[in-house]
């Protein structure tokens, strides 16, 4: 279930739901001091977007028993059977400018919001596991995404590829132009970047906001794959192709990221990834990964011949 240690709620908003085990725990009501103060004095909504949902604001974690307020709501959560939490925008603002303007102190007085922010979601971390040591906490970053690796089980790169341009305006969220966010050199680099974690045993989802073709999704997901990247994504058609995709159970990658002839490629226990991020046809063998004794195209259904 989705959390988020960026936001407090506001339960007197025509259409707030006092009775979320989270969001209730995390009200503000009578803790106005838990709202973020910006620059100009002003509290402010997340993104500082004045059209965001008006149940949120962001939050000032810097604040006494709002890290309490946090692990009693993921608590409730947890209590309603979850196997873990979603902690969403794990981007805290370093400044809170509370003090500045005397609408309230900070708890830890010497230290920016980063570091509170740490604090929460550690505390946070310890309630999910005091559910058992397979709970979950999976934690959609800011930049940059390794500051935060040893703060969860699993590490989300949200729009990874291919984001969506949307927005909170007047009158609702606006905006669904799809686009690639990365081009190959771009995420080349960042295999590069993140290999010594995920080589390492770490975990990182790529969730991908696709256009409508087709070609979009394999790409993705062949790229997330080079990465040992989990993989997942939403598309307003097609979804036959991400059922498809979401069905491959390859499990971790069973060997390194591999190039032949600009073509790149990994092996994994249950098959094959391969990308060619060349606007040219490549045509090449390349060695089998062992112990699969027959491959399928999964865009195609072809069965591939292999030659041992």
């Amino acid at each position: 279930p989705y959390i988020s240690l960026y936001k407090v709620y506001d339960l007197s908003v025509p259409g707030a739901s006092p009775d979320h085990p989270f969001w209730s725990a995390v009200a503000m009501n009578d803790h106005p001091e838990w709202v973020y103060i910006g620059p100009d004095g002003e509290r402010k909504r997340p993104f500082n977007n004045v059209y965001y949902p008006k149940m949120f604001w962001q939050s000032c974690t810097n604040n006494p028993g709002i890290a309490d307020a946090y692990c009693r709501g993921a608590a409730g959560i947890m209590d309603q059977g979850a196997g873990g939490v979603f902690i969403d925008n794990v981007l805290p603002a370093q400044v809170c400018h509370g003090p500045e303007f005397g609408i309230h102190e900070h708890l830890y007085p010497d230290q920016d919001n980063i570091f509170s922010f740490e604090m929460a979601l550690r505390r946070v971390r310890e309630t999910v596991k005091g559910y058992g040591p397979d709970s979950v906490m999976m934690l959609n970053v800011g930049h940059p995404w390794d500051r935060w690796q040893g703060f969860g089980d699993c590490i989300m790169l949200e729009s990874f590829i291919f984001n969506i341009r949307v927005r909170p305006g007047p009158g609702g969220w606006v905006g669904k132009e799809h686009y690639q966010a990365k081009q190959w050199p771009q995420i080349l680099e960042w295999i590069e970047q993140t290999a010594p974690f995920v080589d390492r045993g770490g975990n990182i989802v790529a969730l991908e906001y696709l256009p409508d073709d087709p070609e979009h999704a394999y790409f993705s997901y062949a790229c997330d794959k080079l990465a040992n990247f989990l993989w997942t994504a939403s598309c307003n058609v097609r979804r036959d192709v991400l059922r498809t995709l979401h069905r491959c159970r390859l499990q971790r990658a069973s060997g390194p990221l591999q190039e032949a002839e600009g073509l790149y490629y990994r092996h994994y226990p249950n098959g094959l990834v391969a990308v060619n991020p060349t606007d040219e046809r490549i045509s090449l063998r390349l060695p089998a990964p062992p112990g699969c004794e027959s491959l399928a195209d999964v865009a195609t259904d072809e069965i591939l011949t292999l030659r041992r």
